[in-house]
């Protein structure tokens, strides 16, 4: 309840534009490896296999505390609509100058799943508040259960605070299939210097590290 209740102040504050940012630099490559690390017992019981493999990646000016939020809902994410035996991916780059997305350079982390995937249709309706994937009564509580439910704000979140932070977040897919698993790459792309300043900012709505769980 404590969880749900923090994600709706938070999106309440991102569709106010009034989020307080606390930026600082950060290496996200570690803070994928923390979130990561405190999911070893979600990964444990569905029998998910997770492998990291980031290169060097630039310092971002960021809030660490809430993107961290980001990768933790991506993450869980991918564990609920993953089956048992699994494998979960993340991967990043870092984005050279000129690019459309971040002019001055960027990050992209893409955390990458062998799931059920999401229909082409409901690509851009998973990023809306309380969306709910899949048929209600199959759904659960559970953070780790196979397509366990939420209170559907998770990816709503995640979208805010990555356009909050000047950024971009979106899903691939071939389709959603129960029986093949397609799987889903959701993909994080964040500029180096937005937001700029900004104590309150909104939006509407290196080291290499490899490792193997």
């Amino acid at each position: 309840l404590h969880e749900i209740m923090d994600s709706m102040f938070d999106i309440a504050q991102i569709d106010a534009r009034t989020l307080q940012l606390h930026l600082q630099p950060i290496d996200v490559a570690d803070l994928v490896r923390e979130v990561c690390f405190s999911l070893t017992k979600q990964f444990a019981e569905r029998s998910q296999s997770l492998a990291i493999d980031l290169p060097a990646l630039p310092l971002l000016k960021a809030d660490p505390n809430i993107l961290h939020k980001v990768f933790y809902h991506l993450v869980t994410n991918a564990i609920k609509f993953t089956p048992d035996d699994g494998k979960i991916t993340v991967t990043g780059k870092a984005l050279p100058a000129g690019n459309k997305d971040a002019l001055e350079g960027g990050v992209q982390v893409t955390i990458s799943d062998t799931g059920v995937g999401v229909a082409p249709e409901y690509r851009d309706l998973i990023f809306t508040k309380f969306y709910q994937p899949g048929e209600l009564g199959k759904h659960s509580t559970s953070k780790s259960r196979f397509k366990g439910g939420g209170a559907g704000l998770g990816l709503a979140l995640a979208k805010g605070i990555v356009e909050a932070h000047g950024g971009r977040i979106w899903v691939e897919s071939q389709g959603y299939d129960e029986t093949h698993f397609p799987g889903s790459h959701f993909h994080v792309l964040l500029p180096l210097t937005k937001p700029e300043k900004g104590e309150t900012v909104g939006t509407e709505m290196g080291r290499e590290i490899k490792m193997t769980l």
